[in-house]
């Protein structure tokens, strides 16, 4: 989205290198086509909204690209090929990752239209363990009563209570290296 308008971009496409601070440091990311995107635009009214991915070590990302820029969309549209694709990929993934481990990081940054810019950034060392993390703080936003019953993206006003937001973070948080949000 960009000034309100549905933009179709190639995916996996404008690199862009960000810093994602202590122990993560600069990293490669690119243009993908996430839920969150039109949800974020929607739900908060933000005119202008992209989402980027990337991961480590760099030759997934090549790999990545060389699958978006070369295989026939329909193929990569294709639910069925796409799963036996990950099912035979994920056993060499686990093995690249017990050797350079599974840390996941998150940045937001949020342009105001007078220039200002807010930062939000989440570094774990354990992709697995703060998944964990952040479901059960879900689960129990759920028990308490946070969210109104059924399934919602966190920024649709169903999702999460705005006062409750605040606990949810900082349970979803719980052993990151780095988290950070500027206001």
């Amino acid at each position: 989205m960009i000034k309100g308008s549905e933009i179709k971009l190639k995916p996996y496409s404008g690199a862009r290198n960000i810093d994602f601070g202590k122990g993560i440091g600069k990293k490669y990311v690119y243009l993908m086509n996430l839920p969150e995107v039109k949800s974020t635009h929607k739900n908060l009214g933000l005119p202008t909204v992209h989402a980027l991915f990337g991961s480590d070590p760099f030759i997934w990302n090549w790999g990545m690209e060389t699958f978006a820029n070369f295989l026939p969309s329909d193929l990569l549209r294709d639910k069925n090929v796409t799963l036996k694709f990950a099912e035979c990929v994920d056993p060499f993934i686990r093995v690249i990752d017990g050797i350079v481990g599974e840390r996941v990081a998150m940045r937001i940054d949020l342009e105001s239209s007078n220039g200002h810019t807010t930062t939000g950034l989440f570094a774990h060392n354990n992709l697995s363990v703060s998944v964990g993390y952040a479901a059960a703080a879900f689960a129990l936003a759920v028990l308490e009563g946070s969210t109104k019953p059924g399934v919602w993206f966190p920024e649709e006003p169903e999702g999460i209570a705005i006062d409750a937001r605040k606990l949810l973070l900082r349970r979803a948080s719980r052993g990151v290296t780095n988290f950070t949000m500027n206001k």
